[in-house]
């Protein structure tokens, strides 16, 4: 939970932003930053949705809260690398994937 909203891309990412510049406007140490599951599920518009998050400063994202395949999450990783920094003029620093295991829930 953030700012009040559940995960699952639920956070709008125009306020997921705003707070992503009042921290970097604040620190001077890179920031990395947790973006759901990429706010889609389609991996060509992923350079778009993290448009306002790396204008924002930061250098790094967390791909998390994912429910795709493998593959998917894979080209998730991909297009934001290769797009989403560098059309923009800003190179991410960091890309990763979040895993946590799924424990069983017992009645």
């Amino acid at each position: 939970m953030a700012l009040g909203y559940l995960d699952g891309n639920v956070l709008p990412v125009e306020k997921l932003a705003a707070v992503v510049a009042s921290i970097t406007n604040v620190i001077e140490v890179p920031l990395s930053v947790d973006i759901e599951a990429c706010y889609t599920d389609e991996p060509k518009k992923i350079a778009d949705k993290l448009k306002p998050i790396i204008e924002a400063g930061a250098v790094g994202i967390n791909i998390e809260d994912g429910e795709g395949s493998p593959d998917l999450l894979v080209l998730k990783i991909e297009q934001a690398r290769e797009n989403s920094g560098q059309r923009r003029g800003k190179a991410l620093y960091q890309c990763s994937y979040r895993c946590l295991p799924q424990w069983p829930r017992h009645a």
